[in-house]
Parts: C-alpha cells; sequence; structure tokens
C-alpha cells in the first residue's frame, strides 16, 4: 500500500469482493493492509492463473497474467515448462495482492467519481463480485488470439506434425 493510501474499511472491502468467499479474501486483505505483506498462497490462482483474476472482476491484472502465460507457452522445452510454471506460482503467491490492488483501484475510482457515499457504494456494488461476463470474454478472446500469434510469429515447418500421415 503506498504511503498516502488509506486502509479499505472492511464494509468496503465486503462490498466489492461479494457473496463468494468473502471472509476469506475480506481476512486477507485487511492483513495485507495492516502488515503491507504482498505474499500468499492461492489454489485458484495456482490452477486457473488469469482466469481466476478475470473471474474476480479484475481485468487489467488478468489479461497481465493471460500475456505472461501465453508468452511463456511459446518457449520451447524444459525452459517453456519451466516458464510456465514461473507465471502459475507467481500467480499463486501474488494473485491475493493483485487482486487487492484491483480493489484499491475501483474504491478510489468509485469514491473520485461518486457524489456522495451512497452513490460511491452502488457504484461500488455494481461491479463486485465474482462473475462470468469478463470470464468468458477472456476465454473466447485467448483462444483464437494464441492461435493467430502461433500462425504469424512461428515457423509453419513446426506444424508439419499435423500434416504428417501415419501409415
Amino acid at each position: 500500500m503506498a504511503r498516502d493510501e488509506q486502509p479499505i474499511d472492511e464494509a468496503t472491502l465486503r462490498l466489492v469482493v461479494g457473496p463468494r468467499r468473502t471472509d476469506r479474501f475480506v481476512d486477507h486483505m485487511k492483513l495485507a493492509q495492516a502488515t503491507g505483506r504482498t505474499i500468499g498462497w492461492n489454489w485458484a490462482a495456482l490452477i486457473f492463473g488469469g482466469y481466476w483474476l478475470t473471474w474476480r472482476r479484475a481485468y487489467g491484472e488478468g489479461w497481465f497474467l493471460f500475456a505472461l502465460g501465453l508468452a511463456s507457452s511459446y518457449i520451447n522445452g524444459s525452459l517453456g515448462a519451466l516458464a510456465w510454471l514461473v507465471v502459475h506460482v507467481g500467480a499463486a503467491l501474488f494473485g491475493d495482492y493483485l487482486y487487492l490492488a484491483d480493489v484499491r483501484r475501483r474504491v478510489r475510482d468509485a469514491t473520485i467519481l461518486a457524489a456522495d457515499p451512497a452513490d460511491r457504494d452502488r457504484r461500488l456494488a455494481a461491479h463486485s463480485g465474482s462473475g462470468w461476463s469478463g470470464h468468458l470474454v477472456a476465454m473466447l478472446l485467448l483462444v483464437p488470439l494464441s492461435g493467430v500469434i502461433r500462425l504469424l510469429f512461428f515457423d509453419p515447418i513446426e506444424l508439419d506434425w499435423l500434416l504428417v500421415r501415419h501409415i
């Protein structure tokens, strides 16, 4: 947390996090705000990476992880597997921190734009919790984007195995 930032109160955290796994995230975020801790562990972030962040409506952070994962998938051999593992373990270690950063941004933006506290809460509630919309958009865009990148930037000879007939 930046030195000039005020901690977000529990009621606001609960409003932004929404009804799914609220206690876990609120407790973690309160601890992170109090101690400045940035490392934790999140199994969903380990397994799903950027998809987990888009599910939580942290779209910028989710797309950042998608970009890292996509880049690591184009590294060949064991170095590529290691890069993929580093991206996913990094997501597990810093996923909650990335989510808290997104929550802070949402609260800050809603506070700046709101006419009064009730308006701020309405704005936060409208974009709180988790949801399928951004998550589905991410899934529908990422697969074709990955294919286009592979075709544009990688030698088609690498894809010869698709054309080889096994006799």
